[in-house]
């Protein structure tokens, strides 16, 4: 049962609110036509029943991928400081801006993506990550490394949130 019109104002069937304008015309009860329609109504979005598992799979691999990727800078330590001759504080400078953009960026990243989904934030999450570790594997000098340490703690920033927002969709 939907809406019905009586005496000039429009009532609801369910609990017999009537609204407060009275511009429609004054029609007696037996030409005013009482039909539900709400059968007839389009959904506007169909809701999935359970969870979506192929999404949360892709999901979940994306984010192995991804963390791995993390992981490799820490591995190359040694690498990096044999050939570029780094002092132990030139390293931890690389840390502390690597873990910078991954960990501080993140939230506000997070916060605004909440309010502005961004899906296709997710593939250029993962091009941030491989491009920082590119650039830190053809790095010529410490500054390009540091470059390399950016993008790839960019690429953890933004991939985070949006995939995190994904899974508790799915």
């Amino acid at each position: 049962a939907g809406p019905t019109l009586v005496a000039g104002r429009a009532s609801c069937l369910y609990c017999g609110a009537r609204s407060a304008a009275s511009t429609l015309p004054e029609l007696p009860r037996s030409q005013v036509e009482e039909r539900d329609v709400s059968s007839q109504a389009i959904p506007l979005r169909m809701q999935p029943e359970g969870t979506v598992f192929p999404v949360l799979i892709s999901a979940s691999v994306c984010h192995m991928l991804n963390d791995m990727l993390q992981a490799l800078l820490p591995a190359v330590y040694p690498i990096l400081r044999g050939d570029f001759n780094l002092s132990f504080a030139q390293i931890g400078l690389l840390t502390f801006v690597y873990q910078l953009t991954a960990s501080i960026f993140q939230p506000f990243i997070g916060f605004y993506t909440d309010r502005r989904p961004m899906p296709y934030s997710l593939p250029l999450a993962m091009v941030s990550s491989m491009s920082g570790l590119l650039t830190l594997a053809f790095a010529p000098n410490y500054g390009t490394l540091l470059a390399g340490a950016v993008l790839l703690g960019l690429g953890s920033s933004i991939f985070h949130p949006e995939t995190s927002r994904i899974a508790r969709l799915s």
